[in-house]
């Protein structure tokens, strides 16, 4: 699984970005945690990072890239504020956890790595609606399955 921005007028991001990466994540920790970003999404009044997610070829709808840019810079100031637990939270909810490959007793120190990674991804998607507001153009968040 993983989740990219998709742009209306069919322009490509990639050039946003290093080619080593850098700071930005490549789209797979976040989908792993949409429920807990939308639950922080709710208690800080942002539009939840799901309601722009399409699954497959959905198409439509599309979205305003400031409401976008609200919701992932909100989220972005939300994890660099976030204590230990939300970093604990998300360690519980990876794959690794979930088939028991890593034990409940990591999950504190395992814990900001995830978060880390969560927020690499939140970064490249905040790089691309930015692009997608300087071109004027709506977006998506495509999931795949």
């Amino acid at each position: 699984m993983w989740m990219s921005v998709v742009l209306e007028d069919g322009s490509a991001t990639d050039q946003l970005f290093p080619a080593e990466g850098g700071d930005y994540g490549g789209g797979y920790a976040v989908p792993r945690h949409v429920e807990q970003l939308d639950e922080a999404c709710r208690r800080l009044g942002l539009p939840p990072l799901s309601g722009f997610v399409t699954v497959g070829e959905d198409g439509d709808p599309w979205f305003d890239p400031a409401d976008g840019l609200a919701c992932v810079r909100g989220l972005l100031a939300w994890l660099a504020a976030a204590g230990p637990r939300e970093g604990t939270r998300m360690a519980a909810d990876t794959v690794w956890a979930r088939i028991g490959a890593l034990p409940a007793r990591l999950y504190e120190a395992v814990g900001p790595t995830v978060a880390a990674g969560v927020a690499a991804d939140l970064r490249a998607f905040e790089v691309a609606l930015a692009y997608a507001a300087r071109r004027g153009t709506r977006f998506q968040l495509y999931f795949s399955c």
